[in-house]
């Protein structure tokens, strides 16, 4: 396990591209603002390393990342404006930030809607309470999307019935309540689709139509039981 200050004299790797240092233990010391000199970054994972104090805007610098993953660094503190050097990383196409609290950052939705080449988001456990509409969807090329354990008490919102790519749909315990709208249907590539621990009203007959799926989750996703009839179609369900 790696701890203490990160020596600077990464700088002289020029042509590092993939950079790990997730697992470890910084005690809560700053994300160092001079990983934003790495400028062939592609790859920068620092999960759960226990990172602290705000995150440099330097990091927007790295405009050749595709990969980044700060997951699990909760001491990190995401202020207002906090993530608007996101919008500098055309290119990102995996971003992480689950386990950070995000409830200072009421912009989170528009900066990542200025990320079109973003195919896998994750955002568990943000504490989220608020999921803002989109009069207008960028990032369609999604193909994961992880809004668990958050806490929206709200209806599902349109816009996520834009993503058409999406392979993976994880909505675990984010207090939607209402019923699963019809624009379901519009996912038509939809593998695995988890809506546990919810309080919704009812299913779209739709659902029953999407033969693409293969993992579906019903636990406990509604506030009151009902009889759900499978679709024989749905051939691929495990």
């Amino acid at each position: 396990t790696l701890g203490g200050e990160i020596n600077p004299s990464l700088l002289s790797l020029k042509q590092l591209r993939y950079l790990d240092l997730s697992e470890n233990d910084f005690g809560g010391m700053p994300i160092p603002s001079f990983i934003g000199s790495l400028a062939s970054l592609e790859y920068l994972n620092l999960s759960d390393a226990r990172f602290g104090g705000t995150i440099p805007r330097q990091l927007g610098n790295v405009s050749t990342l595709h990969f980044l993953s700060l997951r699990g660094n909760y001491e990190l503190d995401v202020k207002g404006g906090g993530l608007q050097w996101l919008r500098l990383l055309p290119h990102l196409e995996h971003l992480d930030l689950s386990w950070l609290n995000l409830t200072k950052a009421p912009d989170w939705l528009q900066v990542i809607n200025k990320l079109p080449s973003l195919v896998e988001l994750h955002l568990a456990g943000c504490e989220l309470d608020h999921i803002p509409p989109l009069p207008s969807v960028n990032f369609t090329s999604l193909v994961v999307l992880d809004l668990s354990d958050n806490n929206f008490f709200s209806v599902m919102p349109r816009w996520i019935f834009s993503l058409r790519n999406l392979i993976s749909l994880d909505l675990v315990s984010c207090g939607f309540v209402g019923q699963i709208p019809e624009g379901l249907r519009n996912l038509t590539s939809l593998v695995s689709l988890d809506v546990s621990y919810n309080q919704f009203k009812s299913l779209p007959a739709s659902l029953f139509m999407m033969s693409s799926l293969v993992r579906l989750n019903l636990e406990y996703a509604f506030e009151a039981a009902f009889p759900i009839v499978l679709n024989p179609n749905m051939t691929n369900l495990r």
